[in-house]
């Protein structure tokens, strides 16, 4: 058996190898000037907005940038995927969108002439290729190779028929590169990963075959797009990773999939539903600050922008919701925002992306992010990782020592809890009052606990319980943003001011130890450290409540 699947991976790394030989010495086929290939340009676009930091002297001059980070390799010829993790490995983030090519869009619409810049990242890539097992970086992953042909192919809309008129070689060599990627996916689409990935590659795939003029596979790729993203959607709306990064990245992938034009009649009514639906539900994961929660992996603007998906600032005035499918809870009275992860780590076969934020709470106060989830510190396997996915370092009731689930690697997980809502009170103006979650992560050991987040006008409560594990301390934990300042004013209440003004409060009730002591998030994801504050509460007793409440004299 696992010599048949050494065989197998042999054939599968020489057939790629072959392909790669073959089609980067070939002349590639004419790019096919289609409307709906416009239209899925203009909508794939979006997803290169937060990589407009890239200019073309920044480039030339060798200097790659993803939000607040940057990498110098000296000059344009020496841009290539590699050297960044070898040089600086907590920078996967910023390797992945070298791979991915989104930058060159932003720059495709703002500065046409950069399609030369484009075209030589493109060219080094391949001349980074000498051997077969060269292939199996990173760059040449399917997922790499998906947003890369997606990319190039947009970046070639949105110039236009400059791109061949006015730079016929650059435009020859990104074609040339668009065809080694789309003939290496169609070798490698990750179909049997199901979820973003499928989504992802078979999205690329259809660009492809549109790109080429082949309207009939392209069309195929599409319907099984479209069928990924029905499949991977709960009922509720929610993507069923229970991401909000990757549950924004899938909205905007089915509104580029229909943009083409190439969904049947009946197929397009069921991706208008889906988009209903999804949309609504983004409504729910996005706070007040028009960004989204960062349970799970996801980080804001890693994905695109909610409001550039349909999210719009009226719909903060109406944030009362429940994902009954997902877990989630949104509840919001005067000033206080608060939203409550209750749902599973997410699906069961592929849950590499699930934290161990069971009944994690977020919270936004005046529009002011409060409690924040710890983020993602890292994608990579190790202490960072580890620490990512901890349920100890989310905003939830714990058993200190113990863990509700299993995890090792970056993404595997062994066995898991999952957290669940118990009931839910709703005022007659559709306002969530109160609601109850709990979590049989601790069942093994003979752990149980349970949350209550109780609204009202006055203030926003949280009660936290526990059951059995009698010899085990209990704790909880909650992140406060670094932009609020804390004045711990007695043993039971913590004084918080925003840097705009507003003011807060933190009030502990019951037999409660509580410390205050300087910790990180990673709001926008790995390599963005952020200072927070963390307030432990340790109680003596089975139960604590924390009631916040805002100050007299806040906006």
């Amino acid at each position: 058996m696992v010599g048949g699947k050494l065989v197998q991976m042999a054939k599968q790394r020489f057939l790629i190898w072959r392909v790669f030989r073959r089609v980067s010495v070939s002349t590639p086929l004419a790019a096919v000037s289609a409307p709906g290939l416009r239209r899925f340009a203009e909508s794939f676009a979006l997803q290169g907005i937060r990589m407009d930091t890239n200019t073309k002297e920044a480039l030339e001059a060798g200097v790659f940038r993803s939000g607040e980070r940057e990498f110098a390799f000296g000059n344009l010829e020496a841009i290539h995927c590699g050297r960044i993790l070898s040089e600086s490995p907590t920078d996967v983030r910023l390797e992945h969108d070298l791979a991915f090519f989104t930058f060159a869009m932003p720059l495709a619409k703002c500065e046409p002439d950069t399609i030369r810049t484009t075209a030589q990242i493109a060219r080094n890539l391949e001349h980074g290729v000498s051997h077969a097992s060269d292939l199996r970086r990173f760059e040449w992953s399917p997922i790499a190779l998906a947003f890369r042909t997606m990319s190039l192919i947009s970046s070639l809309q949105l110039v236009g028929p400059l791109a061949s008129e006015k730079y016929g070689n650059d435009s020859l060599s990104i074609r040339r590169h668009i065809e080694i990627c789309g003939s290496l996916l169609e070798k490698q689409v990750e179909r049997y990963l199901g979820y973003n990935h499928a989504v992802f590659t078979e999205s690329a795939l259809m660009a492809y075959r549109l790109h080429r003029g082949d309207f009939r596979r392209a069309r195929s790729s599409a319907s099984r797009t479209l069928s990924v993203i029905s499949k991977s959607t709960l009922q509720d709306g929610t993507w069923s990773e229970r991401s909000p990064a990757y549950h924004a990245h899938m909205l905007l992938m089915l509104k580029a999939v229909r943009s083409t034009g190439l969904l049947r009649s009946a197929q397009d009514d069921e991706a208008r539903e889906l988009e209903d639906r999804m949309s609504g539900a983004l409504h729910t994961l996005v706070h007040p600050d028009g960004d989204i929660a960062v349970f799970n992996d996801a980080a804001v603007h890693d994905a695109p922008a909610p409001k550039l998906l349909g999210w719009k600032t009226d719909h903060a005035r109406s944030r009362n919701s429940v994902l009954t499918d997902a877990g989630f809870v949104r509840a919001s009275r005067g000033l206080i925002s608060t939203l409550m992860d209750a749902g599973p780590m997410g699906p069961d076969d592929v849950v590499g992306h699930g934290h161990a934020d069971f009944l994690a709470v977020e919270m936004v106060i005046a529009g002011h992010r409060f409690i924040v989830d710890p983020g993602v510190a890292s994608i990579s396997g190790g202490p960072l990782r580890v620490w990512t996915r901890s349920a100890e370092t989310h905003n939830g009731p714990v058993f200190v020592g113990y863990e509700p689930a299993e995890f090792f690697g970056a993404w595997r997980v062994g066995w898991s809890g999952a957290a669940a809502i118990d009931y839910v009170e709703v005022n007659a103006h559709g306002e969530v009052e109160l609601a109850k979650a709990s979590c049989d992560g601790w069942a093994r050991w003979g752990g149980h606990v349970e949350r209550t987040l109780t609204v009202k006008d006055e203030f926003t409560q949280i009660c936290d319980k526990w059951s059995g594990m009698d010899t085990t301390p209990r704790q909880t934990s909650f992140l406060i943003s670094d932009d609020w300042s804390p004045d711990q004013v007695s043993s039971d209440r913590i004084d918080f001011i925003h840097s705009s003004g507003v003011k807060a409060q933190l009030v502990v009730q019951g037999e409660v130890t509580i410390s205050l002591t300087p910790e990180s998030h990673f709001q926008s994801g790995p390599a963005s450290r952020r200072p927070a504050h963390r307030i432990t509460c340790v109680p003596s007793s089975d139960s604590i409540t924390i009631r916040i409440v805002t100050a007299k004299g806040s906006s």
